[in-house]
């Protein structure tokens, strides 16, 4: 269970903070012309933007070169974390996947605000002992500070560093 946790932290941070495929694209792409449709493009290996979702699981279709080629444009920390948290994220069932995308997308749809306070608290949640976590996670004022949303997602990020 632990390792679960990890590992949705993990893929967290790589879909929000640390995806190489947002370094990959150093220009925004170009809004499509008038009178053309853009619906249905899947866009390249190296799309930046989007879906974090739908980011890395191209990036998990990579040929080796082509993950090679952006992950080289990392720096070398940054490269190091991002391969460890692909590792375990390709270690994860379909199901546990599809859950954890599900979550990043759900804390991706907060105001940047919102994003901002479930995100220190999530830190705050990882720094303290499991048994003050969960009295915390229950308590009338975290229920009264957080929504239903917001509390799920501290819930399920419950004792792990959130890097989201």
């Amino acid at each position: 269970m632990k390792f679960r946790r990890v590992i949705v932290a993990a893929l967290v941070t790589l879909a929000l903070g640390v995806s190489p495929l947002g370094a990959q694209q150093p220009k925004p792409p170009k809004p499509p012309k008038p009178g053309k449709a853009a619906a249905g493009k899947a866009g390249g290996a190296g799309g930046g933007g989007g879906n974090p979702g739908q980011q890395l699981e191209r990036f998990t279709k990579m040929s080796p070169e082509e993950r090679e080629r952006a992950l080289a444009q990392l720096p070398p920390e940054r490269r190091q974390q991002f391969e460890q948290r692909l590792q375990r994220y390709m270690a994860m069932s379909p199901e546990e996947r599809k859950q954890a995308i599900k979550r990043i997308e759900d804390f991706r749809k907060l105001p940047p605000d919102r994003q901002q306070a479930v995100r220190q608290e999530a830190n705050r949640l990882h720094r303290m002992p499991e048994d003050k976590r969960n009295a915390r996670l229950n308590s009338p004022e975290e229920k009264a500070a957080f929504s239903k949303d917001e509390m799920r997602l501290l819930r399920e990020a419950n004792g792990e560093p959130v890097p989201f």
